[in-house]
């Protein structure tokens, strides 16, 4: 008997996506929890911003609105680039007609995911990244942008191995610094292996947090991620923030709770972010921000709620609660 299981194709978006051939489901989108559904029969994978969309964006910053937001996964798959996508969506959305323009910059050139997740062609070419970084221009990044229908911007790489290597980094951070220029909120998904310009991202980050899970080796191990990203981003020091991802909130399934966490880790926490497994294969799936199959679903709130900590502008973690 051949074992070989036979994977039917999926076309992203698509309303009826029959099971494979193993009987394996994909989730459907709830319609009754999202307040808008994009047309994703249109697909837009080359979706680039217009020069005059720049100029949009310029026009509309209010002094002191722009930030730019660091997240680091200490290990793979904590969840942090569905985060980020979360949160820059849901900024978006907070915004209004008039809100403000974000833009997610995936910034490992060898494993990133952000345009896979979106369903987006990545923007960027290796070469891109080689050459002389005095070259880089605002038209010229535009190029390398793709837009998503959800409103997120995303600034990507091709995959390649050992692409992180491959780069100049002194036009990945020609790349950051127009980018920041043309973007009220910049997300930045940052490699877990160091690299030349995470010390730079790091550093110019109004909010630097490492996303993490609530275990005993994931704790233990962001304790040293900490201890040794500050010592060698001054700026950082005694500020990087913590996030715990895929927490569950049925406190007898945890064997560490969040207090045991925040005395590991010597710090308070800035979020813990409820896992939804079914929401987030969704999205995962269909190219789209989880907001859009849950929009008040838990793990979309725990997300606004760092989101609007963050907005407020205070780090008052006295005042700040998390469960």
């Amino acid at each position: 008997m051949d074992d070989t299981i036979l994977l039917t194709p999926i076309k992203r978006g698509a309303e009826d996506i029959p099971p494979t051939d193993d009987g394996l489901e994909i989730p459907m989108i709830d319609t009754a929890h999202a307040d808008q559904v994009l047309d994703l029969t249109e697909a837009a994978p080359d979706a680039m911003i217009a020069l005059d969309e720049i100029a949009d964006n310029q026009a509309g910053k209010k002094a002191g609105f722009q930030k730019i937001i660091g997240l680091m996964g200490v290990s793979g798959g904590a969840g942090t680039t569905s985060l980020a996508i979360q949160m820059a969506y849901d900024i978006i959305k907070q915004g209004g007609k008039n809100g403000p323009s974000v833009a997610v910059i995936d910034l490992d050139f060898e494993s990133g995911a952000c345009a896979a997740y979106l369903d987006l062609k990545a923007g960027l070419s290796h070469e891109d990244l080689q050459g002389d970084p005095s070259r880089i221009d605002m038209p010229l990044t535009a190029a390398f942008i793709r837009r998503h229908k959800s409103g997120i911007h995303v600034l990507a790489a091709e995959n390649k191995l050992g692409g992180n290597d491959a780069v100049n980094p002194d036009v990945v951070l020609a790349l950051l610094d127009t980018v920041c220029d043309m973007f009220d909120v910049i997300i930045l998904d940052l490699p877990r292996i160091w690299r030349p310009w995470n010390h730079a991202a790091i550093g110019a980050a109004d909010h630097f947090a490492l996303v993490t899970e609530l275990t005993i080796p994931s704790i233990h191990k962001t304790r040293h991620q900490i201890d040794a990203i500050e010592d060698i981003v001054e700026s950082v020091r005694g500020r990087t923030e913590i996030i715990i991802s895929k927490m569950e909130r049925r406190t007898f399934k945890n064997e560490i709770k969040i207090k045991d966490a925040v005395k590991i880790l010597n710090r308070p926490l800035t979020g813990a972010i409820c896992i939804d497994g079914e929401a987030t294969l969704s999205a995962l799936n269909r190219g789209i921000p989880v907001g859009l199959i849950r929009s008040e679903g838990r793990y979309v709130k725990d997300a606004r709620q760092v989101i609007n900590f963050w907005a407020s502008g205070q780090q008052d973690f006295k005042k700040h609660s998390v469960k």
